[in-house]
């Protein structure tokens, strides 16, 4: 039997549009609570950190965040209180991150993490979503480029229709 619970989240980073959803349901059903939602700031929080744990750390984020935030919608802020880790992904201010990383190291990582993304995010953008036109522009090999946009789960433009878009990526 397939359990959501063993899958590494890192393996399938676009899955994250369609686990948060399913995990705040579940933990509605486990609290008798009415389903909530995230903020937009709260998912760029999740998709900001990298979930080296498997789906199971998703899911206890969520249940915390769920259990101590009031309303029907989850603020970065309830995430963060939920899991200070997350504030190492960049998205949160830079004196919560800094606290909340545990080494240079990890908070270096952070960085070049969020920047990368914005970089991949901005080229593709500019070329709608055309990762043959957006690797010249960054001085890189498309395959490089392609892989970046993979690892950050970056969605391209709904307009790029052509086969040099990121693959398997809407």
């Amino acid at each position: 039997m397939f359990s959501a619970s063993n899958c590494r989240r890192c393996a399938r980073p676009g899955d994250l549009d369609l686990l948060v959803p399913y995990l705040l349901k579940k933990a509605a059903r486990t609290t008798g609570d009415p389903p909530k939602t995230v903020s937009r700031a709260g998912f760029e929080l999740l998709r900001a950190f990298t979930w080296p744990g498997n789906v199971r750390e998703l899911e206890h984020t969520l249940l915390r965040a769920h259990l101590t935030s009031t309303g029907l919608c989850i603020e970065a802020d309830a995430l963060l209180a939920s899991a200070p880790a997350l504030a190492c992904a960049g998205a949160a201010p830079s004196s919560v991150a800094i606290a909340a990383c545990s080494s240079l190291r990890e908070a270096k990582r952070s960085a070049l993490n969020v920047v990368e993304r914005r970089f991949v995010e901005d080229a593709l953008a500019m070329t709608n979503g055309n990762i043959s036109d957006a690797a010249p522009l960054c001085d890189m090999q498309r395959a490089s480029l392609s892989k970046l946009a993979k690892k950050y789960a970056i969605v391209r433009p709904n307009g790029a229709e052509d086969s040099s878009a990121v693959p398997g990526v809407k």
